[in-house]
């Protein structure tokens, strides 16, 4: 029996973006497709939580893939591998060879080539300075779980989709708090103001402009509170630098 197509992105039951194939018009910063219009917080996402998002989206697909093949499609389940969903390497190669031209399951076809590409993100990490990016590729392991009919492992998913949001929300927060000390202390007693990697790394895009530069002219707008506190931060190193 086929599995469903993933639920349309006008159902009311479905939260999820639309299918990557069929992109909403007119553009919509993925950010606000999920989590709705007030996304101030999108940009302070920390590159290695959202990089781990990504690969979580793969460590799923390739969960899924391998007992989906097991059940109804033993051929290739054989061919593919049948010691671990680990020894699935989720190349186009790979794909071909165990669904024999993709004569076996053609209806995994697209998702499997998008999944192809989420194996390629994964196992060539760079940072992408932009949310959208890592959301974009982690949707391509979530289009593959909704083909399979996965849905345990759809929660999961989701589950760490929101825990990308809250530390973002939270870092939002601490930002947001460190700038107006920082504004209060007019630079001096800088050690009492601690800043880790996922600050500066946010104040670094909102001096830069580098998000703002990639999205133009669809860009989420920087909360005026991230660009104060940049602009302490940008102001204190620079008063470091000079002592």
């Amino acid at each position: 029996m086929s599995p469903e197509p993933p639920d349309s992105p006008d159902s009311p039951e479905s939260p999820e973006p639309p299918p990557l194939s069929e992109p909403a018009l007119p553009f919509q910063h993925p950010a606000v497709i999920y989590y709705g219009p007030r996304v101030w917080w999108a940009f302070c996402f920390d590159e290695m939580a959202a990089l781990e998002y990504t690969q979580t989206a793969f460590r799923l697909g390739r969960e899924a893939l391998w007992e989906y093949t097991r059940i109804h499609h033993p051929e290739f389940h054989r061919r593919l591998s049948k010691a671990s969903p680990l020894f699935i390497r989720a190349s186009q190669t790979e794909f071909e060879y165990s669904t024999i031209g993709w004569s076996l399951a053609p209806e995994l076809k697209p998702a499997l080539l998008k999944f192809k590409d989420l194996r390629n993100f994964v196992s060539h990490p760079c940072e992408q300075g932009e949310l959208s990016s890592y959301a974009e590729e982690a949707d391509k392991g979530l289009y593959l779980l909704k083909m399979l009919g996965d849905e345990a492992r759809i929660q999961q998913f989701r589950a760490a989709r929101d825990a990308l949001r809250t530390q973002a929300e939270q870092t939002f927060t601490e930002i947001q708090d460190r700038g107006a000390l920082l504004y209060d202390l007019q630079g001096d007693y800088v050690e009492d103001v601690s800043w880790d990697r996922r600050h500066t790394a946010v104040s670094w895009r909102s001096v830069t402009g580098r998000a703002r530069r990639s999205l133009e002219p669809k860009s989420i707008p920087i909360h005026p509170a991230i660009s104060r506190a940049a602009e302490a931060w940008q102001n204190l190193n620079s008063i470091e630098r000079e002592k």
